[in-house]
């Protein structure tokens, strides 16, 4: 028996071809959890390529069977800061306030939150989302 029978995790920001959360998807999955993908709407752009975030998830449902693009600092709008820290730090609270009742009413569960290493420094190459995660959450 694999250790996540039974368990069905929420991964948000899995749409991104080589992000943590569709790693994390793919590895929640292999260990046998029925896994929910989730991200924002819109598009990802990636090497100069458009992608559609909704079709992303949908081939990773697919990969998993049934189971935020960076910008250049310098020229980050307040718009796009904005977004970003609404995605980055207030969805993962959101989330988890929206999940917490229903948790208590079962029993338990887990809520994960993972951001990525290159919140540990910042360049000025380095998307927004790293800088923000690197002041607001790790300080």
């Amino acid at each position: 028996m694999k250790p996540l029978n039974g368990k069905v995790p929420l991964t948000t920001g899995a749409s991104a071809p080589r992000g943590i959360g569709r790693a994390i998807a793919h590895r929640l999955a292999q260990d046998g959890a029925s896994v929910v993908v989730t991200d924002i709407i819109g598009n990802v752009t990636i090497n100069s390529e458009t992608l559609d975030r909704t079709e992303l998830l949908r081939s990773l449902a697919k990969e998993v069977n049934s189971v935020a693009g960076s910008n250049n600092f310098l020229s980050t709008t307040p718009q796009q800061c904005e977004t970003s820290f609404q995605v980055n730090i207030l969805g993962p609270m959101m989330l988890s306030q929206a999940v917490i009742p229903a948790m208590r009413k079962i029993g338990g569960g887990r809520i994960i939150n993972i951001g990525s290493t290159g919140s540990l420094g910042a360049e000025a190459e380095f998307g927004l989302d790293n800088i923000l995660c690197n002041t607001v959450c790790l300080g």
